[in-house]
This record gives structure tokens, C-alpha cells and sequence, in this order.
């Protein structure tokens, strides 16, 4: 994932700041504007390395939704979530991966992303990015490791 850049202006002064995701950078340019529609000189250039700069004047007129926040747990508890949750185990067995630990065994298994969600959002519900972990397998990977077991 190719970082994106911003430069932020006013009046006197510019700066400029590199973010991994757009999501984040356009949270960013969204706080920097918002509430500022009257300084007519505050303004901030997104600049996406695969794409044309996009110059941004109001708060409002950046693709962020500052409502619609993406909690980790408002994503595990998501129908999708759960669904695909379901179709992972159903497809890929009841067993972790990387240690052979079974639930019927007592091991609390778990469905694991591959390339972790915050780095790679939108692998989040492709189930080519989910292996079956045990919990103690799943918390040792955490987000460090973007290992497939599979």
C-alpha cells in the first residue's frame, strides 16, 4: 500500500504530512478544516501517488464521515463479519493451522486475517485473507506477522 501525502496551508505557513491509508488522511484533512470555512486561506492538498492532487477548501467537502467511525468491535459484531466467520470454518476445518489445536479439544479457535485489517482494510472481508488460529496462536501473530499457515 503506497502512502499518501498532505500539505496543509494557511496564510503564513504550509506543512506537509505522509499517511499509510487515504482513510486516515482524510480523517486528517477533515479535523484540519472543519470549523475553518471562514479562513478563506486555510486549505489542504491530498496528494495520492496513483492518482491527480485533490484540493480540499471545507470540511465538508471531504469524503469523510466523521459518524460512521469503523470500530473493531462494531466490525466483529457486523452480519458480514459473522457470515464469512462461518464460511471460513465451514471451508477451512475446525482446527488451527499453525499448532493442529481442535475445539474438541478445548482450544477456543479463531478466524484469523492473514494481511491484518489495520493495514489492509480492504482485505477484511475477502475469505482468501482468513486462516483458522487457536488463541494462543492468533495473539502470539497479533498484527506483527502477516504469516499463512494454510
Amino acid at each position: 500500500m503506497s502512502k499518501v501525502k498532505v500539505i496543509f496551508r494557511m496564510k503564513d505557513s504550509e506543512y506537509t504530512r505522509s499517511y499509510q491509508s487515504p482513510r486516515v488522511a482524510f480523517r486528517e484533512v477533515y479535523k484540519y478544516l472543519e470549523g475553518a470555512d471562514s479562513d478563506p486561506f486555510r486549505m489542504a492538498m491530498y496528494c495520492d501517488p496513483d492518482d491527480l492532487p485533490r484540493t480540499f477548501h471545507k470540511a465538508i467537502d471531504v469524503p469523510y464521515n466523521p459518524l460512521k467511525k469503523k470500530t473493531k468491535a462494531g466490525f466483529y459484531n457486523s452480519q458480514a463479519w459473522r457470515k464469512l466467520r462461518m464460511e471460513a470454518l465451514d471451508f477451512y476445518g475446525r482446527r488451527c493451522v499453525a499448532c493442529g489445536a481442535s475445539a474438541r479439544y478445548g482450544a477456543d479457535l479463531h478466524v484469523d486475517h492473514i494481511k491484518p485489517r489495520s493495514k489492509y482494510p480492504d482485505l477484511e472481508l475477502e475469505l482468501d485473507n482468513l486462516q483458522i488460529l487457536c488463541e494462543n496462536c492468533n495473539r502470539g501473530k497479533m498484527a506483527d506477522y502477516e504469516e499463512d499457515w494454510r
